[in-house]
């Protein structure tokens, strides 16, 4: 048992270190850009429902007939796009990268988690 005199110089360095765990807990993770490099396919016929994402820039295939094209940049866990008309600019959380997978929380200005894979599994209409 731990004396009555110590036991606050024993909580004090626990107490720092869990606040410190915690905010690097939050702290968001930079995204490596050559893990997102290629192409990847949402598998539903929508809007921007394929993106080929290159060192600067996104096409994105349309659900009818139109090839969307923008710039990006990738700051710590965000993806940043700008082009087109009207110039705005754009702020899509990147919640998860994998080798298989890519997890955007929307792309551009549509909302909502989008999960594309690398693999195309020609869906039905």
């Amino acid at each position: 048992m731990i004396p009555q005199k110590y036991r606050l110089i024993v909580l004090i360095p626990a107490f720092v270190s869990a606040c410190f765990t915690n905010i690097y807990a939050q702290t968001p993770s930079p995204i490596n850009p050559t893990d997102i490099k290629g192409t990847w396919y949402l598998n539903k016929w929508t809007l921007y429902h394929t993106l080929i994402i290159g060192d600067h820039s996104i096409e994105a295939d349309n659900h009818i007939d139109t090839l969307f094209r923008f710039n990006y940049e990738i700051s710590n866990d965000t993806l940043i796009s700008w082009g087109g008309e009207p110039r705005q600019m754009y702020k899509n959380k990147i919640i998860s990268v994998t080798k298989e997978t890519l997890v955007l929380d929307g792309i551009q200005s549509v909302v909502g988690i989008r999960t594309y894979s690398r693999v195309n599994k020609h869906w039905k209409n």
